[in-house]
């Protein structure tokens, strides 16, 4: 027996004619009648020293039951349990003995394939026996004595060998994931498990899915897809779980919901994200004609995606551009569930408030395509989007910019030609209302007061800084005009007296130019404002005789350049130069030197003085101006918010006639949801409300009674339900309503 190799099968009969010679072969098949003592004995093997490698010498045994597992034979049925039972006993023995034999690392090969061949053995009799059991579970009980009602909650537990398959099913699973929660790839030359292997548990896995009883089964479920998580993240079954999710999804519509519970725990507990965008790949490839023609299965797709996007959406959303190609495809099933996934996405990954620019970029395109929705050429898609909406808002995941214009739009679907979207547009209203970020009361003529009110005190608040601005500009530039003149009068004699001297030498002593001047003079790309300020420097440091000939050569490089361009100080030669003058007007032109160099000198003190004159001022009235600005900000937040009130009891106000027209609806959907907007609108004191409420008294005369019975219900609501107080209070205020009906 070491010496073959068992080779798992396509079918049970393959094991009948082996096509390589060191391949295990069932040579014969045990009879009926000798299956109940060969059966015991394998038992008997199991609980003793053989353990788990009773399952090679006794594998005919079990492989002939399973060729007779269908059979009537009463021994048959006996032998059912005894072989299930030392068989699950040896797979739990295996899985202990494999713990043992894996960590030891100086195994040798024949062992290694014992061990090898024990597991395949023990895992394909365990497969096959659990579809077999299913099967035979799924039939029709041919007891008379279990009821029609019993028979579905009693048919696993109904049987001669008195065992309860469910429990039996869920231990068989456990003892298979012992198994491959092991480092089987060890036993395998070179270490990597056949993919016959995996297959074959897989498979199974999935024969169970199939039966509705074990996919509501939580306890059974779950252990199935902690299996197949096994299977997916040590075993390589990524691609081939993907394909079979889609297949199963496609003629089996119960598995929806369970399948996406299997890939959040492919994602969240074994970390294989990529199997989310296999499957949306794979959805997202296949033919829209298909699509729309298998009904069935479109919906499986549908609802498989939305709950995926519910319950993983951080690994749906880099995925969702391979879906969005589907809202332009023919099914309308498709494009529903696209729209719903972008709901969950928006919901789960776009509401809080820290976004980033890229994501709120992300949430305005995903908001754009709900809102093209609503003007879809298919009612089912035009009504789910309403119903997103609907969502969205109750969520309050709509940002406050998008509101004034989705009302609009939503207010359009008021007057369409389907009832549910008229309904689910009447709902919206209804929902936006209860849960609006305004105000409790909308009454238009009092937003538009308050309004006004706060506009004009907006106004007052920002003319009032400014004159307040102006005032403290005026009082600097005093400050700044006295400390300049301060430090001008200090240096002012110097000055001039720096000034005559140069005034007076004489021509031939001027025309030499000494090294110190030659530095001084002005250059070919220099500025007048460089210029300027060396000679405010030179003043500052006292350099004044140089500062005087530096603005001897400003006066001939920036001729007719201010302040250089007055006619006072050219020389009657005419040649620019304050240098040339005669001495009768030598007094003259010292003075008009003087005053340039004053001119520059205050002016370079300007900005320095203005700065500090600012920083004592800001040291001493901080306090004052950051209360004056966080008045000003505050007000303009309360002007902005009024606003946004007034354009939402407006956009109430325009869709409240479209919506008076759906009381004479032949549609009860549209009367009732109606009713309701209107005993809302009341409530929250929108504008001429009454004119809804007043048309709602005709339809007490309705033939419908479910029509009456809401008409009533909503003046109870208006007029006779009171919140507390005692019945004295409860009189007045029901008084005080019926009062205010006008």
């Amino acid at each position: 027996m070491d010496e073959v190799d068992f080779v798992i099968p396509l079918s049970k009969g393959e094991l009948r004619t082996g096509n390589a010679t060191a391949q295990y072969v069932v040579e014969e098949l045990t009879s009926i009648r000798q299956l109940l003592g060969d059966t015991r004995d394998f038992k008997s093997a199991v609980l003793s020293t053989k353990g788990c490698f009773a399952v090679i010498d006794h594998f005919d045994t079990l492989y002939s039951l399973l060729c007779h597992f269908r059979s009537n034979d009463k021994i048959i049925k006996e032998v059912k349990p005894i072989a299930w039972n030392g068989l699950l006993k040896a797979a739990q023995k295996e899985s202990q003995t494999l713990l043992n034999y894996l960590g030891d690392r100086n195994a040798d090969r024949q062992a290694h394939r014992q061990h090898l061949t024990c597991l395949k053995m023990t895992c394909y009799l365990l497969c096959q026996m659990i579809e077999e059991f299913e099967a035979e579970s799924v039939q029709p009980t041919t007891d008379t004595s279990v009821t029609k009602k019993q028979s579905k909650s009693a048919r696993s537990k109904v049987d001669a060998s008195g065992w309860d398959w469910e429990s039996e099913r869920e231990l068989a699973i456990t003892a298979i994931g012992q198994l491959v929660q092991l480092n089987t790839a060890r036993l395998w030359e070179p270490p990597i498990v056949e993919e016959e292997f995996v297959n074959m548990l897989a498979c199974t896995c999935y024969k169970l899915l199939e039966n509705v009883e074990v996919s509501r089964n939580k306890t059974t479920r779950v252990a199935i897809f902690q299996l197949l998580g096994i299977l997916v993240k040590k075993y390589n079954h990524s691609l081939g779980a993907s394909l079979k999710i889609i297949q199963l999804l496609q003629h089996f519509e119960h598995l929806s919901s369970p399948l996406a519970q299997a890939v959040e725990i492919f994602v969240k507990e074994f970390g294989m994200k990529n199997i989310v965008s296999d499957i949306l790949r794979e959805i997202g490839q296949m033919d829209s004609k298909e699509l729309a023609r298998d009904n069935s299965g479109t919906k499986a797709y549908a609802a498989f995606v939305v709950e995926l996007s519910e319950k993983v959406p951080s690994a749906v959303l880099p995925c969702i551009s391979i879906l969005l190609c589907k809202l332009d495809e023919e099914s309308n099933n498709m494009r529903s569930a696209v729209l719903g996934v972008i709901a969950e996405l928006i919901l789960h990954c776009f509401t809080n408030e820290d976004l980033d620019e890229k994501q709120k970029s992300t949430r305005d395109q995903f908001l754009d395509l709900l809102e093209d929705a609503v003007y879809n050429v298919n009612a089912y898609v035009r009504n789910k989007a309403l119903q997103i909406w609907l969502r969205l808002s109750n969520a309050s995941a709509i940002p406050l910019p998008r509101q004034y214009e989705l009302l609009k739009l939503v207010s359009g679907r008021l007057q369409d030609c389907s009832s549910m979207v008229r309904k689910s547009a009447v709902q919206f209203f209804t929902a936006y209302l209860k849960n609006n970020p305004f105000a409790a009361k909308i009454s238009q003529e009092e937003l538009q007061t308050n309004l006004d009110v706060e506009t004009e005190k907006l106004e007052n608040l920002v003319g009032q800084e400014e004159e307040n601005e102006d005032a403290e500009n005026d009082r600097n530039r005093a400050v700044c005009e006295k400390e300049g003149q301060a430090k001008w009068n200090a240096v002012e004699a110097k000055m001039k007296e720096a000034i005559s001297e140069l005034l007076g030498l004489e021509a031939s002593s001027m025309d030499e130019e000494m090294p110190e001047e030659k530095e001084l003079l002005v250059g070919e790309e220099e500025s007048m404002n460089s210029v300027k300020l060396r000679i405010c420097k030179l003043m500052t440091d006292g350099s004044f005789v140089e500062a005087s000939k530096l603005l001897q050569a400003a006066s001939d490089a920036f001729v007719g350049t201010a302040p250089f361009h007055r006619n006072d100080l050219k020389d009657s030669q005419g040649d620019g130069s304050f240098l040339d003058s005669s001495q009768e007007e030598e007094n003259t032109s010292v003075e008009h030197i003087l005053e340039i160099a004053k001119e520059m000198f205050l002016e370079s003190l300007v900005p320095s003085s203005v700065e500090k004159v600012v920083e004592n001022q800001q040291q001493e009235n901080t306090e004052q101006q950051l209360q004056e600005v966080n008045e000003i900000t505050k007000q303009k937040l309360l002007v902005q918010y009024l606003k946004a009130c007034l354009n939402f009891a407006r956009q109430i106000q325009t869709a409240m006639p479209l919506v008076c027209q759906m009381l004479n609806s032949k549609q009860n959907s549209d009367i009732l949801e109606a009713i309701e907007f209107f005993v809302t609108a009341f409530q929250f004191g929108v504008s001429n409300v009454m004119m809804g409420i007043k048309r709602m008294q005709m339809l007490v005369l309705s033939k419908e009674q479910l029509i009456k019975e809401a008409v009533m219900g909503a003046y109870k609501r208006l007029y006779l339900t009171t919140e507390g107080g005692n019945q004295r209070s409860h009189t007045l205020a029901v008084v005080k309503k019926l009062d205010s009906n006008d």
